[in-house]
């Protein structure tokens, strides 16, 4: 991983807004830090979406149980 310029930076409305728009295009966490500058902070991208109660698809489904109890007998 590697640092990119809005790494760190304080969140603007737009950041805010890019980053709901993403996660309701089902975006991955991965393609939302690139197209936000944050590839650096990935961590600061999900707790900044938590903490506005968005939820990235991909840990939805983690949380969901995933894996193999969910495959159809």
């Amino acid at each position: 991983m590697f640092a990119n310029a809005r790494d760190g930076q304080p969140w603007t409305e737009q950041d805010l807004a890019d980053l709901k728009q993403s996660i309701e295009e089902g975006q991955t966490i991965a393609a939302t830090a690139a197209f936000l500058s944050r590839e650096g902070t990935v961590g600061d991208i999900v707790k900044t979406a938590e903490a506005h109660g968005w939820h990235f698809a991909e840990l939805k489904r983690g949380q969901e149980g995933g894996g193999c109890a969910d495959r159809p007998p």
